[in-house]
């Protein structure tokens, strides 16, 4: 899975990539919450974008039910972020290895 934070600027861009920094261990937390799911980040620059590589033995199919609801969420509360740069925004993408 990445993650990607687009902003109009360079400090906009670094500002988002920080509250991701800083709000990704909660993500983590939340997408262990499926056992069967296995998680493990990999390093990023400091402005992303940030890599999640997430197994489960379903596929797919299985994450369904666990990371989009989760991906959701943290959208929600970046978007709620009151310090949020103007412009800035996330965008995921989950990936088949």
């Amino acid at each position: 899975m990445v993650i990607a934070v687009d902003a109009p600027t360079f400090d906009a861009r670094t500002a988002a990539a920080g509250w991701i920094l800083g709000h990704l261990t909660a993500l983590l937390y939340r997408l262990e919450e499926e056992p069967a799911l296995t998680i493990r980040p990999l390093p990023a620059g400091p402005t992303g974008p940030f890599v999640l590589a997430l197994e489960a033995p379903g596929g797919g199919r299985a994450l369904d039910g666990v990371v989009t609801p989760a991906l959701e969420e943290f959208r929600g509360s970046f978007l709620a972020w009151s310090g949020r740069p103007a412009g800035a925004a996330l965008a995921f993408e989950v990936r088949p290895a």
